[in-house]
Formats: C-alpha cells, sequence, structure tokens
C-alpha cells in the first residue's frame, strides 16, 4: 500500500470531521465520503499500475485496491438510498386508477419507489454491472454466414454432397435449430458462439444498447430485435414527470415510445430458450442473462458465473426481475399488453405493495448462500470485502464490524500479514462512516478496530497522521494518544515532542490531558527500569557523564508538562518527584549532572516562581536554592583554583583574591541560609500524608547537608591562606551543625553511612591550621 493512500484518506476525514451530523454533505454523490474514499482508492490503483511496469508487483496488491475501490461505490450507493429522502410518488394502484393507459415502465418505476427492498437490489444490480469486467470485444463480421455459404455453394458445383451431409440446407436464422443435426461451417458456428458469449458480457455489463448496436453492427439485426425486448414498454406522453435515483428508469425525454409491450410473452420465450438444452451452451446463457429468474437461474450460474461478483448479480438479478414481477401481475392486466380486455377484468381491491419483511427474509435466505459459494475466478465469498459487500446488501454492518473485530489479529489475520495493514485502513474509515452517517454499530467493535489502526500508522511511520484517528476513539482518544507520545524514541527532540502534543489539540483532544497521561506513562516506565531509592547512599558527583536510556526518559518525561501552562502545576509536583529521584539514587552517571539538565529544560517560571500546592511549591523552591548554593559553592573552587597560576603582577593577583572572598563569602551566606532555614523539612514544606515522598526528602537531606557542611568547611579551610579569617568561620561552622534548631546533627548518622567522623576530622585540621601562626593556644582563632 503506497504511503499516499494514508495520507488521502486523512484528508478525507479530516474534511468531514466538521460535517458530523450533515449526512447529506458526507452522502454527497460526487463529494461526499465514500466517493473521495473511491477516488483515492483509483488513485493508488494507477499509481501502482504504473509503476508495477517497471517492478514487480503481485496481483493481489492491485486486486486489493480495486475491491476497495468497488466496495466504497456500493457504500455510497446502498447508504445514498436508504438515508436520503425522495419526493413521494403515488402507489402504482393509484396511479392506474388515475390513468388506466399508465405504462408498464411507469407502474414499475412507482412500485420501485414504494418498496426500498427492491430499490437497493436494483441499485446494487447496477453497480455490479458498473465494475464488471469490460466486455468481450469481437472482431465485426463483414458478412452473414460466409463459410458456410462457400461451402454450400461448393458442394453444389462439385456434386461432392456426401462429405456435406450435415451442413445446413438453407440460411435463415432459425436453420440450425429447426434442421436436425444440421451444422455450420466451423469458422461460422465459432463466430456464433463468439458472438453470443460477448453479448452475454454486454448484458452483464449493463450495455444493452451497445450489445444491440454490436449486433446491427454484425450484420444480425434480428438478434438486435431480440435483445431490445428487455425494455419496459414506456410512453412519455402518457408518463408522469419524477425524479428517481435508479438511473436505468429513466428515460431519454427525446423518445415519445420505447420498449416491449409483449415483454411478458418476450419474458417467457426468453426462459423456454434458456432451458432448450437444444440450443448451444453460448444462447442459453445470452437468454438466461436476458430474463433471469429462479429457473433460469441454474443456466446462469453454471454456464456464466466465474467470479463471486457474477454469482451476486445473477442472484439479485433474478430477485429483481421475479419481485418486480410478482408485483406488477397482482395489479391485474395492464392496457398495452391485453388491449382493451385489461378494462373488463376485476380491478386489484388491496394495494399493491410489496412486502418488505417477507421479502428481506428470502432476501437473506437467497444470498445467504452466497458465503458459503465456491467460484472458479477471482477472490472467493471469503474475501473481507465480499463479505463487506453482502453485509452492506443485507443491512447488517452491525455484525459486519464486530465480526472484523475478532478477526483482527487471529490466527487468520496476524499482524505480520502483509493484508493486516490494509484491511484495518479500509475497515477504520468504514467505521467512520458509520458514525458520520448514524448508522448504529457497536462501539467497542468499533473502538477496536481503530486503536488497530492507530498502531497500523505507528508501525508504518505515519506518525503525523495518529493524533487524527486517536481523538475518534472516543473516552479512549486521550489515553490512546498519550499511549503514542510515550512511546516515541527517547532521542526525539523537544521541539519535535512539543510539535507531536500540539496536533491533538488540531484534532479536539484535550492537551492538558494528554500531556499529563503522556508524562505520567514515561515516567512509570523510566522508574520501572531504574533501580530504586533503597540502599546505601550514593556519592555526589557532578561528572557531565552521558546519561542512560532509562534516566533521559525520565527526564523527557517532564517535558510534557512544560510546553504550556496548563500543566504547571502537574509539572512541579512531578519534576520535584524526578529530582528527589536523581539526587537520591546510586548511579555511576553524575546525580548532579542529571538534575542540571532537567533544570535548565524547566521554564523560568517554574524555577522562579511554581504554581501549585503549598508544599509542592515550597520544594520546587527549596531544590532551586540548593542548586543556586551548589553552583555558587563550584564557582568558588573555581576561583580558589585561578590563584595557583601565574600572576602578571601584585595588583592582579589583589585583584583575584578580591573576587574570590567575594565569591566565597556569596557561597557561604547561601549555604548558610539554606542549612538554618529548614531545607526540606516537613514543617517547611507543609503537612504531607505521603510516607514515600517524606522518606525521600529525608534521604536527599541525609546525602547533602553533610556534603554541603564538608564542601563550605573545606572550601573555608583551603582559603586560609589568602583570607586568614576563614579559619575562625571554618570553625564556626561546627556550632551551626550541632544547634539543634537546625536539626543539622542528625543527617550525619544515618543507616546508610555516617560522616560525622569524617567532618569531625575537617575540624580536627582546621584547629590545627589555626596554630600555623606559631600560638599554642588552640581556641586563639575562635576568640580573636
Amino acid at each position: 500500500m503506497t504511503d499516499s493512500l494514508y495520507s488521502s484518506c486523512a484528508q478525507i476525514f479530516y474534511a468531514f470531521q466538521s460535517s458530523q451530523g450533515d449526512i447529506s454533505a458526507v452522502l454527497h454523490p460526487t463529494h461526499g465520503f465514500a466517493p473521495r474514499m473511491r477516488d483515492a482508492c483509483q488513485k493508488a490503483l494507477i499509481e501502482v499500475e504504473s509503476r508495477s511496469r517497471d517492478l514487480t508487483y503481485e496481483r493481489d496488491d492491485l486486486e486489493f485496491l480495486r475491491l476497495e475501490r468497488d466496495t466504497w461505490d456500493l457504500l455510497q450507493h446502498i447508504y445514498g438510498a436508504r438515508k436520503t429522502s425522495v419526493s413521494p410518488l403515488p402507489t402504482a394502484r393509484a396511479l392506474l386508477h388515475e390513468n388506466p393507459y399508465a405504462t408498464p415502465m411507469s407502474l414499475a418505476n412507482h412500485i420501485i419507489h414504494h418498496s426500498p427492498i427492491l430499490s437497493e437490489l436494483i441499485i446494487t444490480r447496477e453497480w455490479l454491472q458498473d465494475t464488471a469486467p469490460p466486455p468481450q470485444i469481437i472482431e465485426t463480421a463483414t458478412t452473414y454466414w460466409n463459410f458456410t455459404k462457400l461451402s454450400l455453394m461448393h458442394a453444389r458445383r462439385s456434386g461432392i454432397a456426401s462429405t456435406q451431409a450435415k451442413l445446413v440446407k438453407e440460411l435463415d436464422p432459425d436453420v440450425v435449430n429447426r434442421e436436425s443435426g444440421a451444422v455450420l461451417a466451423a469458422e461460422d458456428a465459432a463466430y456464433e458462439k463468439a458472438l453470443a458469449h460477448s453479448l452475454y458480457t454486454y448484458i452483464r455489463a449493463g450495455q444493452g444498447e451497445q450489445a444491440m448496436e454490436l449486433c446491427r453492427s454484425a450484420r444480425r439485426p434480428w438478434r438486435a430485435a431480440a435483445l431490445q425486448g428487455y425494455k419496459l414498454f414506456d410512453w412519455t406522453a402518457l408518463s408522469r414527470n419524477f425524479n428517481l435515483e435508479d438511473d436505468a428508469m429513466e428515460q431519454d425525454p427525446n423518445v415519445q415510445v420505447s420498449g416491449n409491450k409483449r415483454r411478458r410473452l418476450w419474458k417467457a420465450s426468453c426462459t423456454l430458450a434458456a432451458l432448450n438444452n437444444k440450443l448451444s451452451v453460448s444462447d442459453r446463457l445470452l437468454h438466461a442473462a436476458l430474463a433471469p429468474s429462479p429457473q433460469t437461474l441454474g443456466v446462469l450460474t453454471k454456464e456464466g458465473c466465474k467470479t463471486w461478483e457474477d454469482h451476486l448479480w445473477a442472484r439479485i438479478s433474478a430477485l429483481c426481475e421475479e419481485k418486480l414481477s410478482e408485483a406488477m401481475g397482482r395489479l391485474g392486466p395492464n392496457f398495452w399488453e391485453y388491449g382493451t380486455k385489461a378494462f373488463n377484468a376485476p380491478a386489484a381491491t388491496e394495494e399493491v405493495v410489496i412486502s418488505e419483511h417477507t421479502t428481506l427474509d428470502e432476501v437473506r435466505r437467497v444470498l445467504g448462500k452466497m458465503s458459503e459459494l465456491n467460484v472458479e475466478e477471482g477472490p472467493g465469498a471469503g474475501d473481507p470485502f465480499h463479505v463487506t459487500q453482502l453485509r452492506v446488501v443485507l443491512d447488517q454492518a452491525d455484525s459486519l464490524l464486530d465480526d472484523f473485530g475478532d478477526y483482527l489479529g487471529s490466527s487468520e489475520l496476524p499482524h505480520s500479514a502483509p493484508e493486516y495493514a490494509r484491511l484495518t485502513r479500509f475497515f477504520s474509515h468504514l467505521c467512520l462512516f458509520f458514525d458520520h452517517i448514524e448508522v448504529p454499530v457497536s462501539p467497542l467493535a468499533s473502538q477496536k478496530i481503530l486503536e488497530a489502526y492507530v498502531s497500523v500508522l505507528e508501525d508504518q511511520g505515519q506518525t503525523d497522521l495518529i493524533a487524527q484517528y486517536a481523538a475518534a476513539l472516543g473516552d479512549n482518544a486521550v489515553s490512546r494518544y498519550a499511549l503514542f507520545l510515550a512511546e516515541l524514541p527517547v532521542s526525539t527532540s523537544s521541539h519535535e515532542r512539543r510539535g507531536a502534543l500540539l496536533r491533538a489539540h488540531e484534532f479536539g483532544l484535550d492537551i492538558s490531558r494528554v500531556a499529563l497521561g503522556t508524562a505520567d506513562m514515561c515516567m512509570d516506565r523510566a522508574f520501572k527500569a531504574l533501580p530504586s531509592l533503597l540502599g546505601p547512599y550514593p556519592p555526589v558527583s557532578s561528572d557531565p557523564r552521558k546519561l542512560s536510556d532509562a534516566e533521559q526518559a525520565l527526564i523527557n518525561a517532564t517535558d510534557w508538562l512544560t510546553f504550556q501552562e496548563s500543566t504547571y502545576r502537574p509539572a512541579v509536583v512531578r519534576i520535584n518527584s524526578v529530582l528527589r529521584y536523581f539526587l537520591g539514587k546510586l548511579s555511576r552517571t553524575g546525580n548532579l549532572h542529571a538534575c542540571h539538565e532537567l533544570r535548565e529544560r524547566r521554564p523560568t517560571t517554574l524555577r522562579d516562581d511554581p504554581p501549585g500546592q503549598p508544599s509542592d511549591r515550597y520544594e520546587s523552591l527549596h531544590f532551586e536554592r540548593f542548586f543556586i548554593a551548589w553552583a555558587a559553592l563550584g564557582l568558588a573552587d573555581h576561583r580558589g583554583s585561578q590563584l595557583t597560576r601565574p600572576m602578571a603582577n601584585s595588583q592582579t593577583r589583589e585583584q583575584e583574591i578580591n573576587l574570590y572572598e567575594t565569591t566565597l563569602k556569596r557561597a557561604q551566606q547561601q549555604v548558610l541560609d539554606l542549612l538554618t532555614h529548614g531545607w526540606l523539612q516537613l514543617d517547611q514544606l507543609g503537612e504531607t500524608s505521603d510516607a514515600t515522598r517524606w522518606s525521600e526528602l529525608a534521604r536527599v537531606r541525609e546525602i547533602y547537608i553533610p556534603e554541603l557542611v564538608i564542601r563550605l568547611h573545606r572550601c573555608l579551610y583551603d582559603s586560609r591562606t589568602v583570607i586568614p579569617r576563614n579559619i575562625k568561620s571554618a570553625l564556626m561552622l561546627a556550632n551551626i551543625v550541632a544547634d539543634s534548631r537546625y536539626e543539622l546533627y542528625d543527617a550525619f548518622q544515618n543507616p546508610y553511612g555516617n560522616r560525622l567522623g569524617e567532618y569531625l576530622q575537617c575540624v580536627k585540621e582546621a584547629i590545627l591550621g589555626g596554630l600555623e601562626g606559631g600560638s599554642s593556644d588552640p581556641f586563639r582563632v575562635v576568640a580573636a
């Protein structure tokens, strides 16, 4: 299936999304849903046929497109008749009462008008004729039985009559049937057989006029006269003017008189000819096609029906003729067949109306056998398109979709089958078509089929179309599109993710719900693939190492909630959750590097003024204060390292020292502000009943409070050579750690590690550093 067909179908679906409830627009005969789908299939068919000149394409590809094209054509004709109303007409009996000279054509039109089932059967018959293979064209004969005539002349001249004993003696058209055992010359017999079969193909294609023209061109005018008897008699001057959708019943206004006044007799003659075993098979087949009926159906199906469509046409043609003849018969004799005797016959006392219930039962009984039919050529009765066509004719759309829903993914139609994508595409659009024209079908079946098609679009790389079809899933639309977004590769850029999310709004999906659902799905998957926050505390690392796919997916998950302000509140909650995980996890990658990437991708509003509940808001702000303090320490370390490189002069060094002192003082203030103001403590964040969240926050405090204290202490201690008073600041930091108001001491002791000894060693080094000036009093630097 060509990629362009996916796009063409999507464009058609999009064009009619705004026409929901406007059935007349959806069923427009040329610009409606089904005609445009038919035209798209025809365009794809032409495209494949043109490419098949250079490439090898299986016949199934072309056959599939042909069947789909024809099925959409049938859907338009059938539902166009079912769902649209026509101008009311009087009944056939009322017409006959008003006008005793009403023609058989007018009476037939009125009978059909009042029988929806018969109207649909005739529509189906015409569709089968329109989609039939082109008639077989034979070479037009320039003479009449020339080979037979020459053989007779040769035999008479030479006197050799014995070898021509079986040759006809005369040349009239009935001589073969009249003279027992008489035959034509082989060449003439072959031509007559070919001509009769060609005429049958014209009748099969509904081209009676062309068949008569062929007879005249072949110098067989009597055959043309015989074929002309299939028309019902009509006289324009005596007919009512009205519009019918049935093209076969419309008459050329320039024709005054047409058709066969003795059609009933003609039909009986055709029936006898079709059942006459003395006639050639081709002639019997031709007469059976001209007068289809239960009596001639056997001849028609046995000799002329090769494909499933042929069999359907034969059965429907027989039903149409039978039901129309029965209704015409109940009207009583008419003037055009019986003359004035018809006026003396008793008039029909009851209204002549075809019983719809009885007719429907009979139609289902006759056509129901089509599902078990074996054919010689083409797809069989089990082909999904043939099943669809039959169910549409029988008005069984609901069971059709139910059965295909069960068929999807079964052993008979696995996902790997080449026709899986094609059939899913057709039936998904059939579901949409039924929804637009308000045909009652199972919502569960429609949903299953549409979900399958969304998966097909994913497999085929048609990602731009997924939102459009996911939106048609009703209650599941949001979750299904969110699932698609959640399955996008980790490498998908933020710009591409934003574009995919915004497409949901284009097709009426709640973009906030889609974003929230996508983020939650991504986070759930990522957390399942990552180690839990149990076990030993990780070493703190800011190394910019490459993140794993699961870690990157966790960061990407929060992006979905940062593309629009309506999802900022849930974004804060989920970003906090991811930060708690990265800050508390044990990994070979840098914990703070992952947090830094997540922080940089957040909108500024979410960092400076996060919305949401107080606890979520405060937690976000506390994390932001931590990152600022951590970055300040890093900058102070960098400034300190710059002092070790050679300086141009003492003035430059003095400037560097002042800059270092300012940077370190700012970092000290930010860290102390963090430590003394209840960083990530419950009383600062507000009450929460989420025990998991509280335990994660406690874990982060126990990891980073000792790290902040020790790191600040070392910064101060290392700066003592250029800023001597900082040795005192380093020692005074111990008082803050020991102050019970700040609850910092407990963070140094935890089940997975005790960093108090490490910190006390740092304090010891600072005390010894205070003695470097030569004093023996260890408390001199503190008291100074």
